[in-house]
């Protein structure tokens, strides 16, 4: 689905509970992404589940060279040219070249342990690639053809499907136009969760009178002189 969709989907539910709140697209869209990274971690982070496709995004990511001041043993590095959105760390994430080149493979570390691979002459040939504690994917290999990549894939579950979204390989998409990613089964309660943040808990079940008038301070009065 679209961000739009996602979006005015929320939207009219709201105006289904009350037509008294201005309801506003970014305030939605705001809520949208926090809630999908709450309700995918609550899913996923400590079951074995799969994680379905519809979470993944992929970003193209530009690569530059990057002196570390430590390449006296034969390594390049390179990094990315901006910071990569975090990921929820749930799933299969993956690094691989932009192009296809032939026998390059590219395994993604973690940060800790980027200082400790690729000095094996057996494995000389991959590239190992890391997102930093600052936020930039770095990558490094002893492979002759690394050097010529300018630019690479990063696929996976984004915290902010926002960030992402405008580094995803087609970002010349307009943003409301771009696909909100979330898997089919989270729509529903991904819905009911925004329109429950957004028009407040003590609207739907406490105002029984149909006359418009949806304060809050209002229908917490009217409760206190019907009991």
């Amino acid at each position: 689905m679209t961000i739009r969709e996602i979006i005015y989907m929320c939207l009219d539910q709201a105006r289904l509970v009350t037509d008294d709140i201005t309801l506003n697209e970014e305030h939605a869209l705001f809520l949208a992404n926090k809630i999908r990274a709450y309700l995918l971690i609550q899913k996923y982070k400590t079951v074995k589940l799969e994680v379905q496709d519809g979470n993944y995004q992929v970003l193209c990511i530009d690569l530059q060279e990057h002196n570390t001041g430590s390449t006296c043993d034969g390594e390049i590095f390179v990094r990315s040219t901006t910071k990569v959105p975090n990921l929820l760390k749930i799933g299969n994430d993956l690094v691989t070249p932009y192009n296809y080149i032939k026998g390059v493979n590219i395994s993604l570390v973690p940060a800790e342990r980027m200082r400790y691979v690729g000095h094996n002459k057996h494995l000389r040939n991959i590239i190992y690639a890391t997102i930093g504690h600052d936020g930039y994917l770095y990558m490094k290999s002893h492979n002759p053809q690394f050097k010529y990549m300018n630019r690479a894939k990063l696929t996976g579950v984004f915290e902010d499907v926002v960030a992402a979204s405008y580094m995803v390989c087609d970002h010349e998409l307009n943003l409301w136009d771009r696909v909100f990613a979330i898997e089919d089964a989270l729509v529903n309660p991904l819905v009911e969760a925004v329109v429950k943040e957004m028009v407040g808990a003590e609207y739907r079940p406490k105002d029984n009178r149909n006359n418009a008038n949806d304060s809050p301070d209002k229908i917490i009065a009217q409760n206190k002189q019907q009991q």
